[in-house]
């Protein structure tokens, strides 16, 4: 690590710290100015660029960002001492990236992205490989990718799934004036990233996110809920079921197989992705709208579903749920059925005359 420092040049570094450091005061100086005469615009303007899990909550976070006050307290702060504000926060992973990236022999391109990188409302580090560097002294960034965000294109949780590719993501993300997060800020955060996944996602499959301050560091981790605990627990629970019952989930895992052998899935494009827009799940379209009820399941049975024995309908059902990969929809739609089913079950259990 410690070679991986003192292999970029000494010089380099200080110049694209002087160019952050000056960009960064001169920065605040014009926004003191746009909000002494406009206290609000700059709110009311940049407030979706803010991250939240709902618009009151990013406008809230707009103007507490954007306000006379803390302008007025950015542009006190000494060249010193914002060299050592950012510095402790994004200021190394960037000039790495600088010298290792795209920009590695372009000097116009390094100061400019330098200067993009202070008037952004946040600065995110992507690619962070694991945790090696929370709460590391001095962290290693080789091979991240640093940039501001929202970004021009790459702005949105989802991308950094790879369009459903990955499973996992570990992303680093700083205040661009090097401030650490309150907690609410945190837990606005983590929901959000939830929210714009799923809202986004073609698998349907639920997310989880944690948010872990390091100073001024937030460390993001989202991850994808694996299915398999929640199949297994459909195969619990289909032994115990009684045969009427049974054949009601076993002609359901029959219908689920006959939608998957059904002409491939046609999806509406996906929408380009507006913060400001109200986050809708979008449903898939079937390439046909009248699938025809098969038989599949009597493929693993020696008899058709309705007559086979319980024992034979276990086991069919099982080695479905074993071989035949269920998306998040498919699975939704056994819990709901077996749901529905438990509740069938309690209420023919019940004595007459005990419910006072």
């Amino acid at each position: 690590m410690a070679d991986a420092k003192s292999s970029l040049p000494r010089s380099a570094k200080r110049r694209l710290t002087r160019v952050a450091v000056r960009a960064f005061r001169s920065h605040w100086r014009t926004i003191l100015r746009l909000l002494r005469h406009r206290p609000r615009s700059l709110a009311r303007k940049r407030y979706n660029a803010f991250e939240a899990d709902t618009p009151a909550k990013r406008r809230l976070l707009a103007r507490q960002f954007y306000c006379v006050a803390h302008a007025e307290e950015m542009v006190r702060l000494s060249e010193a001492e914002v060299r050592d504000r950012l510095t402790a926060a994004y200021l190394p992973a960037a000039i790495q990236f600088c010298l290792d990236g795209l920009f590695s022999d372009d000097v116009r391109e390094q100061e400019k992205f330098m200067r993009s990188l202070v008037k952004a409302e946040y600065v995110l580090v992507d690619d962070v490989s694991d945790w090696a560097n929370f709460g590391a002294t001095d962290p290693d960034w080789r091979g991240c990718t640093v940039g501001s965000y929202p970004g021009r294109i790459y702005d949105d949780w989802y991308s950094r799934t790879g369009e459903d590719c990955h499973p996992q993501f570990l992303s680093v993300m700083y205040k661009s004036t090097g401030e650490p997060f309150s907690k609410e800020e945190m837990e606005w955060i983590a929901s959000s990233v939830v929210s714009t996944i799923e809202a986004y996602s073609e698998t349907g499959a639920p997310w989880n996110c944690s948010a872990e301050a390091d100073e001024n560091a937030l460390y993001i981790f989202a991850s994808e809920e694996d299915s398999r605990p929640r199949v297994d627990s459909i195969k619990v629970e289909i032994q115990e079921l009684p045969r009427s019952q049974l054949l009601q989930i076993a002609r359901e895992i029959d219908l689920i197989i006959t939608i998957k052998r059904s002409p491939k899935r046609r999806r509406s494009p996906r929408p380009p992705i507006r913060r400001n827009d109200h986050l809708q799940k979008r449903t898939p379209v079937l390439a046909s709208s009248r699938v025809k009820r098969g038989n599949q399941l009597a493929k693993y049975l020696s008899r058709s579903v309705s007559r086979a024995s319980k024992s034979e309908l276990v086991a069919a059902s099982l080695k479905v749920l074993r071989w035949k990969r269920l998306d998040w929809d498919e699975i939704k739609r056994l819990e709901e059925k077996m749901a529905r089913i438990h509740g069938r079950i309690k209420s023919r259990s019940r004595v007459p005359g005990t419910d006072h």
